[in-house]
């Protein structure tokens, strides 16, 4: 059976979204470390909407926002400079970006909830790990996830440090079975036609070294499937937050739970009870190290810390299901969110 798994780079318009909104919860942190914060980011163009519920001390202007959005922008490497390698209106300059604000506060029927510390709202969330047969070799990940996401942090390092002539936002899709080749790794990343063959050749190189360090190789490996990609970022395609949650989880291998953990406070059942489902997986995987996956699924009540915590093995049978109080202000300490 092929299983797969994407990686979108943060210079992906979605990602970039999800890059601002985390951002700014940085910032309003910083002010108020009770800030309660609900994001919403959607960009397009050189214009970002910037639309939620925030309860906080701190109130920026919208002049502070506009600029805590633009270093966001700078920070994904969208920068006047590097516009000017590209040809006109072929990507995001974080100089003339607009932003437009449309935040209000956090509903006090929610706050009431969280503050007696139950969970900011109800739901199903998921996690998993598996050995793969390898031990710690991918992170209790599975390899198609692993390999997809190395390759893609190699490659976006690489563009952002101008190491290659390739732009920022790029995707890598890796599919593969239980042995140990790569049935077809697929590349998108923004290059010059100039630079097509230096560029394709960097690329194949960094797949080449990322596999091999594994003992793996590919059947096929494509780039760029339309022919040219040269307009890119939200110049190119809109990006709003929390689209990309397959590729930031665990591709195809296990269900999403949830929303989107971008652009929350960790009060956000989205956030934490999705990390602490990755955490009870691994916790419980390793204490016996006969089966080779487990999935953990966390239901919560909205305003309730009492949650029902379920594990399924690799064929989805449970072999273990419990009430279990999950403080959030527990998980928030032991997780440093």
């Amino acid at each position: 059976m092929v299983s797969c798994s994407e990686y979108v780079s943060s210079g992906h318009p979605d990602k970039t979204a999800d890059l601002i909104a985390s951002y700014l919860l940085d910032e309003y942190i910083k002010h108020d470390p009770k800030t309660r914060f609900a994001l919403e980011v959607q960009l397009k163009d050189h214009v970002c909407n910037l639309a939620g519920e925030i309860t906080s001390i701190w109130k920026p202007d919208n002049s502070e926002l506009d600029y805590h959005v633009r270093e966001a922008v700078k920070k994904v490497g969208y920068t006047p400079q590097y516009a000017l390698k590209w040809p006109s209106l072929a990507t995001l300059d974080s100089d003339y970006l607009r932003v437009n604000n449309y935040i209000g506060q956090q509903s006090p029927n929610i706050a009431q909830g969280v503050d007696r510390e139950g969970w900011g709202d109800q739901g199903c969330f998921m996690g998993m790990a598996t050995t793969n047969g390898r031990t710690a070799d991918y992170g209790y990940m599975p390899r198609d996830r692993y390999f997809s996401h190395e390759i893609g942090k190699r490659l976006y390092k690489a563009a952002l440090n101008g190491e290659a002539p390739i732009g920022l936002d790029i995707k890598v899709l890796v599919s593969i079975t239980k042995g140990l080749n790569a049935e077809q790794v697929i590349v998108a990343a923004p290059m010059l036609p100039e630079n097509e063959a230096e560029a394709k050749n960097f690329i194949s190189n960094i797949v080449n070294d990322v596999l091999s360090e594994h003992g793996h190789t590919y059947d096929e490996l494509l780039i760029n499937g339309t022919g040219a990609y040269v307009i890119h970022s939200s110049v190119g395609d809109a990006g709003v937050v929390g689209r990309k949650l397959a590729v930031d989880f665990y591709g195809l291998n296990c269900p999403i739970g949830g929303g989107s953990p971008y652009g929350k406070d960790a009060t956000k059942a989205d956030v934490t009870l999705n990390i602490a489902a990755r955490y009870f997986a691994l916790k419980e995987l390793l204490s016996n190290r006969e089966r080779e996956t487990v999935y953990c699924k966390i239901a919560c009540c909205i305003g309730q810390s009492k949650c029902l915590v379920t594990y399924s093995d690799k064929n989805n049978e449970v072999f273990k299901q419990e009430v279990q109080s999950i403080v959030p202000s527990e998980i928030i300490h032991k997780f440093g969110l």
